[in-house]
């Protein structure tokens, strides 16, 4: 009698459930990997912005999500009076940027090349979608690591179609360049600045997402990072590879730790970067920009909002004059 009523349930359950897990799968089958969408997304930049442009840009602004967020096109173009394009998507993995310029035919062109980066680049324990954090899984022994590292890897798209899901649902984007409410920031578990200003979240959070696992440096995608800024170092453009800026009460909060780590990867660009004439580094997290950049010009702890893009890239155009990679 107990058993037939709880099969009774569980097949009510199922039968509710049964829309749900139909819509879901086709989700999954219909929407393309993440990694072919960044390609897909960093291309079609480039086909719109650079192939069927009716003139080829002379500075083209390519990196993570600091670059697209943080860098206006237009208003460079203005202030440096050379003409720019933002092929940015949020990508953290340099040999696909250069990859993409290369296939396309944009590199040896005498360009300047602008691009920004972060130690997620070297870092083999944030696990995401791209490639190179399942080789990076691939290398390592069979080990309870590794099976967290392989179950990480594969969350990460199961979170990916969960968010397309729920952005299906509710005919929303996700995409924002905006500073978000007070109120949706707390929920969120960041901090508000009294100046208005995003500064971070206030605890780590999940251990299994990708950007708050441990940090693993020295590993293979440092190896592939340096081999990359060797690759950009052997052509003939101009090329900047920076850090962005970060909210300064973010920056005030950071850890020995975490300012150790910063310090390791901004030490290995530049220790690259002094052995090619055509590359350069410039550094704004170190940079005093708490005047320039306040806590209000921030979404979060280092994306700007559309004001602070602005005050940024004028920074960027005058950095750039100043270390005389353009002239003013």
């Amino acid at each position: 009698m107990k058993n037939s009523a709880i099969t009774k349930l569980f097949f009510k359950l199922a039968l509710i459930g049964l829309p749900f897990a139909v819509v879901f799968i086709l989700v999954m089958f219909f929407t393309p990997y993440i990694t072919e969408l960044q390609k897909a997304k960093m291309q079609d930049k480039v086909d719109r912005l650079i192939l069927q442009a009716s003139t080829s840009p002379q500075v083209i602004i390519a990196g993570d999500s600091r670059a697209e967020a943080n860098v206006m096109p237009l208003l460079f173009t203005q202030e440096s009076g050379l003409s720019g394009v933002n092929i940015a998507t949020g990508n953290e993995v340099l040999g696909q940027v250069y990859d993409t310029l290369d296939s396309n035919g944009l590199l040896n062109k005498h360009n300047l090349l602008i691009i920004s980066v972060s130690l997620f680049a070297i870092n083999d324990a944030a696990r995401d979608y791209q490639p190179i954090d399942k080789a990076v899984v691939d290398t390592e022994p069979w080990n309870t690591r590794k099976a967290e590292d392989l179950f990480v890897y594969w969350r990460s798209y199961v979170h990916y179609y969960v968010d397309r899901f729920k952005d299906d649902l509710q005919f929303t984007s996700t995409a924002e360049n905006v500073r978000m409410p007070d109120a949706v920031a707390q929920a969120k578990g960041y901090l508000v600045a009294t100046d208005g200003g995003l500064i971070g979240k206030t605890t780590i959070g999940d251990p299994f997402e990708p950007y708050n696992k441990d940090y693993r440096i020295g590993g293979l995608k440092e190896r592939e990072f340096i081999k990359t800024l060797e690759q950009l170092g052997s052509t003939t453009d101009t090329v900047v590879i920076y850090l962005g800026p970060l909210a300064p009460l973010w920056k005030e909060s950071m850890d020995e730790t975490s300012k150790e780590r910063n310090d390791y990867f901004a030490s290995l660009i530049k220790k690259t970067v002094a052995r090619y004439p055509n590359l350069y580094f410039i550094n704004f997290e170190t940079e005093d920009t708490s005047t320039t950049l306040p806590n209000e010009k921030f979404g979060d702890q280092i994306h700007l909002n559309s004001s602070g893009a602005a005050t940024f890239t004028t920074l960027l155009v005058h950095t750039l004059q100043s270390n005389r990679i353009l002239h003013g």
